[in-house]
């Protein structure tokens, strides 16, 4: 495929009569043409684009010849370039231009991001900060959390959506939590959030997903003297023995927020089995926090699993609402609970569905803190209180 028999009038001609509409056949004919109709604009020479000069070398971009279609529409036009430094005019170029040039983007996005999260860190390095003075609370959780979520050798945690098990058994919780150490100046944000990964508001505060965040370990004056405070807290945690005596008091109120922590996305699952829209207010939360006075964790899957059903036989036999029915459901398990205590019921343990999966606080709490495992579950906040492992 050649025009070299054609004069560079004669090529000109031809470029203007098959960008006029001519018809292929005779154009070919006509020059003697020894070509596919459809590579016609493969004999042209590029375009020279005088107006759209390279950014790099200045002289003026080439672009290929189209085809009649692509000219006429402005599709599938091939983008300009430069002969002497090869940059084409489209945002994937790999020119050694355009990649200096993201290389530079890239680090002043890096040194915006690296002053946001400067100005958004809640302290700079410090003094070891002694374990006793921790709430139990906080330990279970700051712990549980670097089990989950800590690198191999380092003090940087992982966001909670790239951890391998929930902190808490709704993403609410867990959100919470995070949050809260990161206000008690235990967790910081780490450096390692990439660009746009840590936003503000307005006012300048903290707007980020706390599920995309990712944080540093802040115990201590570097990540070896954190990672050992860590550490420590474990062992203690381990240990009651060891334990300083605000510990031994609160760690059964933190056993009824885990339970609560536990029962509460089992209700909804079994609504949500029903279409039923779980909706949790103060009440519910008060109710259930009441059943676990008296009751088993086991125990109170049992009453939903019931309170549930009976909500559905309601809605059948009385052609209620979903939501009516659905607000039946309380009641019904408040009631199952309240006999059986009445009438001396042995209740059947339901055990966990495998749709609400236990979290890494409670597993923690149960089997390395209190060292009880199922009896966590199958036993009441009274008797877990009378028989504390010591």
């Amino acid at each position: 495929m050649t025009t070299s028999h054609l004069t560079e009038d004669q090529l000109n001609e031809l470029i203007l009569r098959y960008y006029a509409g001519e018809k292929v056949a005779d154009l070919i004919a006509a020059y003697d043409l020894r070509v596919a109709p459809n590579r016609i604009p493969s004999l042209f020479p590029p375009f020279v684009l005088e107006e759209l000069p390279c950014p790099y070398c200045g002289r003026p971009l080439l672009q290929n010849a189209p085809t009649r279609t692509a000219y006429q529409s402005g599709h599938g036009v091939a983008p300009p370039f430069c002969p002497a430094c090869g940059h084409q005019a489209h945002e994937r170029c790999g020119c050694n231009g355009c990649h200096l040039k993201q290389l530079e983007k890239q680090r002043e996005a890096d040194r915006i991001n690296r002053l946001i999260i400067e100005r958004l860190r809640r302290r700079p390095r410090h003094e070891p900060i002694k374990v006793d003075d921790i709430s139990f609370r906080d330990a279970v959780h700051l712990v549980a959390l670097a089990r989950v979520g800590l690198l191999e050798d380092s003090d940087e945690i992982q966001a909670l959506r790239e951890h391998s098990h929930a902190l808490r058994c709704t993403q609410e919780s867990g959100l919470s939590i995070v949050r809260e150490l990161y206000e008690r100046e235990l967790v910081d944000l780490s450096f390692a959030n990439a660009p746009g990964q840590i936003t503000t508001d307005a006012e300048g505060r903290l707007d980020s997903d706390w599920a995309e965040v990712r944080l540093q370990l802040q115990l201590g004056r570097d990540a070896e003297e954190s990672i050992t405070v860590l550490r420590n807290m474990e062992a203690r945690l381990g240990r009651r023995s060891a334990w300083p005596d605000h510990w031994k008091h609160e760690a059964l109120p933190l056993w009824y927020e885990l339970a609560l922590d536990e029962v509460l996305p089992y209700l909804a699952m079994r609504l949500r089995d029903h279409h039923y829209e779980p909706r949790f207010g103060e009440k519910t939360i008060h109710v259930f926090r009441s059943l676990l006075e008296r009751h088993s964790v086991y125990e109170i899957f049992n009453f939903i699993w019931g309170g549930v059903r009976d909500a559905a036989s309601y809605q059948v036999r009385h052609s209620v609402s979903r939501r009516q029915a659905a607000n039946a459901v309380l009641g019904n398990c408040q009631r199952r609970a309240e006999r059986a205590i009445a009438e001396g019921w042995i209740v059947k343990h339901f055990r966990r569905d495998p749709k609400v999966p236990q979290s890494e606080c409670t597993s923690f709490y149960a089997n390395f803190v209190m060292r009880l495992g199922e009896r966590f579950f199958s036993q009441s906040p009274s008797e877990h209180h009378c028989n504390l492992p010591s």
